[in-house]
């Protein structure tokens, strides 16, 4: 499968430069896009991710690894896990992005945990091109998932 990488920054919703990876398939025809963004080094993720993504590269969807503001080569301070800056941040993002002529306009976002997450608050912001998200591994409840029926779900830590 052939595709291509990007790296650039788009602006936040306030302007605060996003550092983003978007893996282009090689195709003439216009592609939806996927976005996957959280708390680690996107090339990372690329890599941690690698079989999978370029599944989605094979079926002709682009995809778009972005780090929040405050994390890795974005600019800006986190504000938090739940913070709603970047959920417009994402709405932001997303609009933009699938208003590229290469785009046919529909996005998605996929991902767990942390990932999981920032969809929850970006569905929110209710993106005008968002047409699907698949949060996985991340209930809204924080003490739920860490302490279902009350006993940790946590590893023990050796002091």
């Amino acid at each position: 499968m052939e595709y291509r990488r990007i790296s650039k920054y788009y602006p936040g919703c306030d302007g605060t430069k996003l550092a983003v990876d978007l893996y282009l398939p090689e195709t003439q025809e216009k592609v939806p896009v996927l976005f996957n963004v959280g708390y680690e080094d996107r090339r990372r993720s690329f890599e941690g991710q690698k079989k999978a993504l370029e599944r989605f590269l094979e079926a002709h969807y682009a995809v778009c690894l972005v780090e929040p503001r405050g994390h890795g080569a974005s600019y800006g301070v986190s504000e938090g896990f739940f913070s709603r800056k970047d959920a417009r941040d994402m709405k932001t993002l997303i609009d933009a992005i699938a208003a590229e002529d290469w785009c046919n306009g529909r996005a998605g976002m996929f991902g767990g945990s942390n990932k999981g997450h920032i969809q929850h608050i970006t569905l929110a912001e209710q993106p005008e091109r968002l047409f699907a998200a698949v949060p996985g591994d991340c209930h809204v409840d924080m003490y739920y998932q860490n302490f279902p029926n009350g006993a940790s779900a946590l590893p023990r830590l050796p002091p």
